[in-house]
């Protein structure tokens, strides 16, 4: 049992659950959200493509892949937040 808690999928884990409960707040705070939408959308974006990524490079086994599979991965990550954060804030119209 000691040895599972040491293994850095437990780390990754962990820092998936403080990222979501970070999100969880940020986007709970309806003062943060009337005073500035678009930053707090940026944030928490950022932190959920964040958690995304760890996702991928950890419990998808991107990270063992070959460089192929994680640039085409990485490039489609970037790809996507970019479209997914201009439209949030408003570039597209």
């Amino acid at each position: 049992m000691s040895a599972l808690l040491k293994t850095r999928e437990t780390a990754v884990w962990l820092i998936l659950m403080v990222v979501s409960i970070s999100n969880w707040v940020l986007g709970s705070q309806r003062s943060s959200l009337e005073s500035d939408s678009s930053a707090t959308v940026i944030i928490l974006l950022t932190l959920a493509f964040f958690k995304v990524s760890l996702i991928m490079q950890y419990f998808m086994e991107v990270r063992h892949a070959n460089n192929e599979l994680k640039v085409s991965c990485n490039l489609w990550l970037l790809a996507v937040f970019l479209l997914v954060t201009s439209a949030n804030v408003g570039v597209f119209n």
